[in-house]
C-alpha cells in the first residue's frame, strides 16, 4: 500500500510545467541535492538571462577591440577553408580544433555575433544603431579583413613567379 501512495506522489513529465524545474526530495545530503540541481536542465529564464548578458558583454567591447577580434576568427576561418583540401581523412578534427580556437579566443564572428546583438536589440538592452554600427559593422569589417587580405597574399606569392614569366 505505501509503495502505492509513492507512484502517486510522483509528477509526470507532462504535468511539470516548461520554468518548473523539479526539486529534489527531503532525505538527500546537501551534496547529493547539488549533484541533482547540477544535472537538472536550465529552465528556459536561466537560457535568457545568459544569452542577455553575454550581449551586453559583447556590446559593451569598443568597435576597434570588436573589429581586430574579427580579423583573428576571419582569419582562423580562412585558415580552415585553406587546409581543408589537404586534410583527408581529419576534417572534422581540423573544424573542431579552428573553432575551438575561435571561442577560446573570445573572438567575434558577425555570424555567431549577430544572434547576441539582435536579441540585446529585441529585449531593449540596446538600439538597433548600436547593434549595427557598434557590433556587426566592425566585426563584419574585421572578417573580410582578416579571412581575405592574408590568403589573398599567400596566393598572390603562391603565382607571382608565373605572373612576372609571362610578361
Amino acid at each position: 500500500m505505501a509503495r502505492k501512495k509513492q507512484v502517486a506522489k510522483k509528477r509526470k513529465v507532462s504535468d511539470i510545467d516548461k520554468d518548473d524545474v523539479p526539486r529534489p526530495q527531503k532525505g538527500l545530503t546537501d551534496k547529493e541535492e547539488r549533484t541533482v540541481e547540477e544535472t537538472l536542465p536550465m529552465r528556459a529564464a536561466v537560457i535568457y538571462e545568459i544569452i542577455r548578458v553575454e550581449g551586453e558583454g559583447e556590446l559593451a567591447r569598443k568597435a576597434q577591440a570588436l573589429w581586430w577580434s574579427g580579423v583573428a576568427a576571419g582569419w582562423l576561418i580562412a585558415a580552415l577553408v585553406w587546409m581543408l583540401p589537404s586534410a583527408k581523412e581529419a576534417e572534422f578534427l581540423v573544424i573542431t580544433f579552428l573553432t575551438y580556437l575561435i571561442a577560446l579566443g573570445g573572438f567575434t564572428l558577425v555570424i555567431a555575433g549577430s544572434a547576441e546583438a539582435f536579441y540585446g536589440w529585441l529585449t531593449g538592452v540596446s538600439s538597433i544603431f548600436v547593434a549595427v554600427s557598434i557590433f556587426l559593422v566592425p566585426t563584419l569589417a574585421g572578417n573580410v579583413i582578416g579571412g581575405t587580405v592574408p590568403f589573398a597574399v599567400l596566393s598572390y606569392a603562391q603565382v607571382r613567379q608565373e605572373i612576372q614569366s609571362d610578361k
